[in-house]
């Protein structure tokens, strides 16, 4: 994985997570962190270990 990737996920995160959860509006649901981050990471573990798309691969190949 390259420093581009990371520093892409980084500016993000930051973006999209730290800047709207600074916000009291949004507070309410910035706190129930296991309900989003812990589904994200695993997703995000998953598609590097298999490659995107996995899922959807071995569903067409079933029918094959």
């Amino acid at each position: 994985m390259s420093w581009y990737v990371v520093w892409s996920y980084l500016t993000a995160f930051w973006t999209t997570v730290v800047v709207q959860c600074a916000k009291p509006v949004n507070w309410d649901q910035c706190s129930r962190v296991n309900d989003w981050l812990v589904p994200w990471v695993r997703d995000v573990t998953e598609m590097y270990q298999k490659g995107a798309y996995h899922s959807e691969r071995e569903i067409l190949g079933q029918g094959q």
